[in-house]
């Protein structure tokens, strides 16, 4: 395995990422922005389907807005007022991410974007073990010496 830090072209961007990364790591605990951030994940979990529909409602005023302003499309007014509904309607409900997580089509959905598992490395079945070749060629006639000299054969020399 080749560490990538030890390259050439790599590793000096790694160093800065390393150094980046710690910094911002250390000034994250009093940053506002973080702290919102935070906050928001924790809203968005707590009741979902309020912040979705939230959205939901905020894009639809927008492209109806953007329907009625620019060049009125009853298309594009139908789209939007159709999104300000759904955002509404979503904006209803309460129910917490875990409680969410155990409906019928939220486990469909999610089984569908889960990526497989990896293949078992251990049911693959390992290949057959070729036998070491004893010579160059793999013949017994390069390894036979001479009995009167001592020496080996011209092919060893």
């Amino acid at each position: 395995m080749i560490d990538l830090r030890d390259t050439r072209t790599v590793g000096p961007f790694l160093r800065v990422l390393d150094r980046v990364v710690a910094t911002l790591a250390d000034t994250a605990g009093n940053s506002r922005i973080v702290a919102v951030g935070r906050a928001g994940y924790g809203s968005a979990l707590a009741v979902p389907l309020r912040v979705g529909g939230l959205a939901v409602t905020l894009l639809g005023l927008v492209v109806s807005l953007r329907s009625v302003l620019g060049e009125i499309t009853t298309i594009g007014v139908g789209i939007g007022l159709g999104l300000v509904l759904a955002g509404l309607v979503a904006m209803r409900d309460d129910r917490d991410w875990d409680t969410l997580r155990a409906t019928r089509p939220v486990e469909i959905a999610i089984a569908a974007f889960e990526p497989p598992e990896p293949p078992n490395r251990t049911d693959r079945p390992e290949p057959p073990q070729q036998p070491e070749p004893k010579g160059l060629t793999g013949s017994d006639e390069n390894e036979e010496r001479d009995t009167e000299t001592g020496q080996g054969t011209d092919d060893e020399k």
